[in-house]
């Protein structure tokens, strides 16, 4: 948010898509100022991409202690014609809302594709928007062989923290990452949901 009235926006989008031919469009990152007061777009401009990366981007995310307020970093997956995953970017942010830029990108290599990207921050670091690591599963085509990837999100090395095999997981698996506490917060409300569904039963058994 700029101001009590102007909220700024980057999103991934596209500006058309052929239901017909079902062609796979230019996604790009957009930054949007949207003007509360007069209802309207005060702002709208395509990020470039850094360098020759690809400029197809999707599945964007920030740091999840900053939802709600600015980020000085945002980050996409990145992806080639086909569309493959094969990368992913982190993104500069004005506070202003224009003027933001692709700083830095990795790539996963040859013969290695990404699911969607997810955004974990370091629990020991809570200032920059960018302290955390980028986990991603990487599906080697030759092999058939499936790896989790973890990549700094600071300094988006080409090189993963790190790789490890998993059993095979599909490829364009979607992905969240939940804590052990919120793993055991969503116990506890299951098992209250259940508990009161036992209840229920035993009324209606009863009446």
């Amino acid at each position: 948010s700029i101001s009590n009235s102007k909220i700024a926006l980057l999103a991934t989008g596209m500006r058309k898509f052929d239901f017909l031919t079902l062609q796979t469009p230019q996604l790009l990152v957009y930054e949007f100022v949207f003007d509360l007061d007069t209802k309207t777009v005060e702002h709208y401009r395509p990020i470039p991409a850094k360098n020759n990366c690809s400029s197809h981007t999707g599945l964007p995310m920030i740091n999840p202690n900053f939802r709600g307020k600015y980020a000085k970093n945002g980050f996409t997956g990145l992806f080639g014609p086909d569309p493959q995953s094969v990368g992913m970017a982190k993104y500069e942010i004005s506070e202003t809302g224009r003027g933001a830029s692709m700083a830095k990108y990795l790539l996963f290599g040859d013969g290695l594709m990404g699911g969607e990207p997810v955004f974990v921050a370091n629990p020991s670091a809570k200032v920059g928007s960018d302290e955390g690591w980028l986990l991603t599963y990487l599906y080697e085509k030759k092999s058939g062989d499936s790896f989790l990837g973890v990549y700094d999100a600071k300094s988006m090395s080409n090189v993963p923290v790190v790789k490890m095999r998993t059993p095979r997981v599909p490829y364009g698996i979607h992905g969240v990452w939940i804590s052990e506490r919120e793993l055991e917060k969503h116990v506890e409300l299951w098992s209250q949901i259940e508990e009161a569904k036992g209840r229920k039963r035993r009324i209606v058994e009863a009446v």
